[in-house]
């Protein structure tokens, strides 16, 4: 007969068959309940949408950046203004935050993006990879 069997480590290592292992471990689990309030509070990235060219979330951006585009000597105060309503609508690139406001992403970057994240008002896509290709950045939201 056929069978899956495992080794576990050990003096006493013996091998079970599948057949043993579902016993000992059932296949359903508590823990899969649809309803799991784990899952909503863990996944805050998956109630952003991402702010991406020719969406509806674009042209809200394009209107609160219009205030930024429009002027080249913004006050630094309303440029980090804009910079947050737009992240508050969802995740937004460096290069798409550039476009919108018709500024250098690199400027964008040094005057503006990193003050917003040390102050705790931005927050990454990738926190654990800062140089992630596809970083982005959403406003932080308050509890």
């Amino acid at each position: 007969a056929r069978g899956t069997r495992y080794l576990f480590p050990g003096p006493d290592s013996g091998t079970l068959s599948s057949q043993q292992m579902m016993e000992i471990q059932p296949i359903s689990s508590q823990h899969l309940d649809p309803s799991s309030q784990q899952i909503e509070e863990s996944s805050q990235h998956l109630e952003s949408q991402d702010v991406k060219e020719g969406s509806a979330l674009w042209k809200q951006a394009e209107n609160l950046a219009s205030i930024v585009k429009n002027s080249r000597k913004a006050p630094a105060e309303t440029v980090k203004s804009v910079i947050v309503d737009i992240c508050n609508l969802g995740f937004i690139t460096l290069r798409d935050l550039s476009k919108l406001l018709d500024r250098d992403s690199l400027s964008l970057q040094n005057h503006y993006v990193n003050e917003l994240l040390k102050k705790g008002m931005l927050e990454l896509k990738y926190p654990d990879k800062k140089q992630h290709p596809n970083q982005a950045y959403t406003a932080r939201k308050r509890a």
